[in-house]
């Protein structure tokens, strides 16, 4: 299993066992969709969310700002936190994409 496969796994979980229903789910997705986005309109966001000269809480700080200003979940923001703190920040489109095919596969869809 990837790294995005496995992180986006882990947020799917933590949803349902926090009980999100699928409208908490949709939620989850666009929260992440449009972080991807905010980051990839800025370069200045770009590298402080992927820079290795910025320390881990900077990113986390960052991703946080970001994830808030928008709008995000409760649980979207801790998990961009945590992402940015493991510097997973290079890799977040992959989780926002593997997150929408755990998604599907866990409701019965695939992708096509």
């Amino acid at each position: 299993m990837s790294v995005s496969r496995s992180y986006a796994k882990a947020l799917l979980d933590a949803a349902v066992e926090l009980g999100m229903k699928p409208a908490d789910l949709d939620k989850i997705e666009s929260d992440l969709n449009v972080f991807v986005s905010t980051v990839a309109s800025s370069r200045e966001l770009e590298e402080a969310i992927t820079s290795p000269v910025v320390s881990s809480d900077e990113k986390a700080a960052v991703a946080h700002a970001i994830a808030e200003k928008s709008g995000a979940s409760a649980l979207t923001v801790r998990f961009l936190e945590m992402l940015a703190r493991k510097g997973r920040g290079p890799v977040v489109t992959e989780i926002a994409d593997a997150f929408t095919t755990a998604r599907l596969e866990s409701e019965g869809a695939t992708l096509g």
